[in-house]
């Protein structure tokens, strides 16, 4: 699980480096104050990243001086400094200016901070702590001198703070010069201490700190529940201490990842290739190893979806998408992209709503109908397994029921209905039956176009034309309302037009609204038209038993496809055709 890719990602020997290369600093300014009296300034600005080896020095700096969050501060209960150690002071310049001033409270509150730093860096927890670092007690002189330094500074520093017009949230950083395996050793004095969720879960073994990492784990007092209440031990797993270090860096990583666009991205791919380098890539390439992650960011980042993914590729069969329906300005190439594949079916199945939605949360899903909801909940997993993860077993057994449904939702995806979207949508979908090999019904795309071309041919023809079996009636019956409601006078075709047909439960209902719409508009057919005339007649004239399934495959197909009414176009069909 995820502890296999932190063993991948720990044996690297840049994992250190790979952090702090994926670090940026907060907006705010930044003043190392110099060995020898001098002092080195760097501004920061949103959205900006600034070059150059002051950056670099403030950027590990910052990384090892920064607190894991407000609740862990030195500065608890006020939480006005947020720094780590007694080389840097570290707050936001709405603590240190009030109208432009330095404020009186915030020069009475250093001395408080520093009593306090030295009051926990004193403590038992941090003492034990940094003994099994190897690391000596804390100089108490050395963090006194540094306070003493800090507040004779502070005017200078605010009047630097209204010079640059520093806004309320940005930061005021300040560091003293040391060497770095110095703030290494600081940060490790303060991190050792909190890098587990809860230090009574701790228990020593081999002269090595086992815990509980607080890693993708919640286990605490507001959270009792994760706690095992049955078993000789309390909780699911510890991990050392070295080990929690180490997590805690790769979460760091993956919290910082970016694409080739510079965008922040929460899920990706590690190939397993050369140890020295590890990468987040947002796609997948060329067959190969992988670990796929997801991340979800918040207060912490969180993995919430972890797979090794043994040869994983973009290169699939092909995947043909063919113009079953005779559509125009139907644009869905064949493809051997993974990829491609993914984007058409977003596209033309889930309206563009199955990659945007794929984990998030339902509660969190806006502007979808009550159907497509559900269909989404019901089969974004199966399409990530194929998709995402190349596992195309939970996609083989839920893509027939699953597309039906979203054809049948193309219907209703706008007050006035399109027959070219839910066209292009069963164009799809006849391709993913065959793509997938869904027995009985793989060759349906081919049985459309012989159905439409055997249809064109009867009614035009001089001899009496019936449907041969239930399917072309579909077809027909198809064909024959979608002719109608182009009759209609209205300007726009409403949804509720065809519903009544999608709902229908039996036989007997269908044809009861077959009727039904007919008598309503026809006023306005060409009852002298052979062609009407025929496809009336087949489809009227088919006696079918009502306990037989409504086949809505042909039935939507007929629907959407190239009406064999227009196949030669006279001036008057072509206006009212849409």
């Amino acid at each position: 699980m995820i502890y296999d890719l932190l063993e991948y990602f720990k044996d690297n020997p840049r994992s250190n480096q790979l952090v702090i290369d994926q670090y940026t600093l907060k907006s705010g300014l930044y003043i190392r104050l110099n060995k020898d009296d001098t002092e080195s300034m760097l501004v920061v600005k949103k959205r900006e990243i600034p070059q150059g080896e002051l950056y670099d020095w403030f950027k590990k700096a910052d990384y090892f001086s920064c607190i894991t969050d407000t609740n862990k501060a030195f500065d608890a209960p006020k939480k006005v400094m947020h720094n780590n150690n007694y080389f840097t002071l570290f707050f936001k310049t709405k603590s240190l200016l009030e109208q432009g001033k330095l404020k009186d409270d915030f020069i009475d509150h250093v001395p408080v901070f520093y009593d306090k730093l030295i009051r926990k860096l004193d403590s038992k927890d941090v003492l034990d702590f940094s003994q099994k670092a190897g690391l000596v007690p804390v100089n108490e002189e050395a963090i006194i001198h540094n306070r003493d330094i800090i507040l004779e500074k502070l005017p200078e520093i605010a009047r630097k703070a209204v010079e640059l017009e520093l806004k309320d949230d940005d930061y005021v950083k300040l560091f003293f010069e040391e060497d770095m395996e110095a703030y290494q050793r600081e940060y490790i004095r303060y991190y050792y201490p909190y890098i587990f969720n809860k230090n009574d879960f701790n228990i020593a073994h081999g002269g090595t700190i086992y815990g509980l990492s607080a890693a993708n784990m919640g286990l605490n007092t507001k959270k009792p529940f994760l706690e095992h209440k049955t078993t000789n031990f309390k909780v699911p797993f510890r991990i050392s201490l070295e080990d929690a270090m180490e997590a805690k860096k790769l979460f760091e990583w993956l919290s910082n990842q970016k694409n080739e666009d510079g965008k922040p991205i929460n899920e990706g791919y590690i190939p397993l290739t050369d140890k020295a380098l590890i990468t987040l890539e947002d796609k997948i390439t060329n067959k190969r190893n992988m670990h796929y992650v997801h991340v979800e960011k918040g207060t912490d980042t969180v993995i919430d979806d972890y797979d090794f993914l043994p040869g994983i590729t973009d290169e699939i069969k092909k995947f043909e998408p063919i113009n079953y329906l005779m559509l125009e300005y139907y644009d869905a190439p064949a493809t051997s992209s993974r990829q491609k594949m993914e984007q058409m079916v977003d596209k033309y199945l889930y309206g563009f709503k199955l990659k945007r939605y794929y984990k998030t949360n339902p509660k969190d899903i806006k502007g979808l109908s009550h159907k497509l909801m559900n269909l989404l909940l019901l089969s974004r997993k199966a399409m990530e397994d194929f998709f995402i993860k190349g596992d195309d077993r939970a996609i083989s057994h839920c893509v027939d029921r699953i597309t039906l449904g979203l054809v049948k939702e193309k219907i209703n995806e706008k007050e006035t209905v399109f027959f070219h979207n839910t066209g292009c949508a069963i164009n799809i979908r006849l391709a993913l039956l065959k793509y997938f090999d869904i027995g009985g019904k793989k060759d349906m795309g081919d049985r459309v176009r012989q159905m439409f071309e055997r249809l064109a041919g009867k009614v035009d023809s001089d001899d009496v034309a019936a449907c041969e079996n239930d399917s072309e009636f579909y077809f027909a019956a198809g064909q024959l309302v979608r002719y109608i409601l182009l009759q209609s006078e209205a300007k726009e075709l409403n949804h509720d037009m065809v519903d009544a047909f999608l709902n229908a439960a039996k036989v007997k209902r269908f044809k009861y609204e077959l009727k039904g719409i007919y008598q309503k508009y026809n006023h306005a057919l060409k009852l002298r038209s052979r062609r009407f005339n025929h496809l009336l007649s087949m489809v009227m004239g088919y006696d079918i038993e009502d306990h037989a399934q409504i086949d809505y495959d042909m039935f939507l197909a007929g629907l959407a496809a190239k009406n064999v009414m227009y196949m030669v176009k006279e001036e008057n069909d072509h206006e009212n055709e849409k």
